[in-house]
């Protein structure tokens, strides 16, 4: 359960991450040919809209860059939700258990609170994520400004064990 939690979570940031930075999308629409060349030209541009008349500058185009955390605030939510019906379905089930005490009862009142117990840790894990994306978000870089794609893996060594650790950032 914990292995899917975090390939979605990361499969997400990897999405998002994409989308930051300005690749194209492969369901976009690919652009229109050039007009050919016994096609008439286009007339002139039609002329500029009037400014409004209070004098106060224009609002700018709306963001969508907060998009992930309120996305991963709703995954929490609804995990939470999840979590607290698995925790009245495990009190529930304790209480037959008490009444009428079976492997069966126990098992399945076992089974109810573990499930609750990682819905909250998914909870969890998805509102700290949410917060995350909500504080640290950035605006997008000016148009033509890229950074090239980075690598990065490194050895982890603990007194219980060792590992290898990797960033991939573009």
């Amino acid at each position: 359960m914990k292995t899917r939690v975090l390939a979605a979570v990361l499969a997400f940031a990897l999405g998002s991450t994409f989308a930051r930075a300005g690749r194209a999308d492969p369901a976009a629409p690919t652009p229109a040919a050039p007009p050919a060349a016994d096609a008439k030209p286009p007339g002139p541009p039609p002329p500029p809209a009037p400014a409004p008349a209070s004098g106060a500058p224009s609002p700018p185009p709306p963001s969508h860059g907060r998009t992930g955390a309120f996305v991963t605030a709703g995954l929490a939510l609804a995990a939470a939700g999840t979590g607290a019906v698995l925790g009245i379905v495990a009190l529930g089930d304790k209480s037959d258990f008490e009444k009428h005490p079976t492997y069966d009862k126990a098992n399945a009142g076992n089974d109810s609170a573990a499930y609750c117990d990682a819905a909250l840790g998914a909870a969890l894990v998805l509102g700290a994520t949410s917060v995350i994306l909500f504080l640290t978000h950035d605006d997008a870089a000016p148009a033509g400004a890229s950074r090239p794609a980075a690598f990065t893996a490194s050895p982890i060594v603990t007194p219980h064990g060792a590992g290898a650790g990797a960033v991939l950032r573009f």
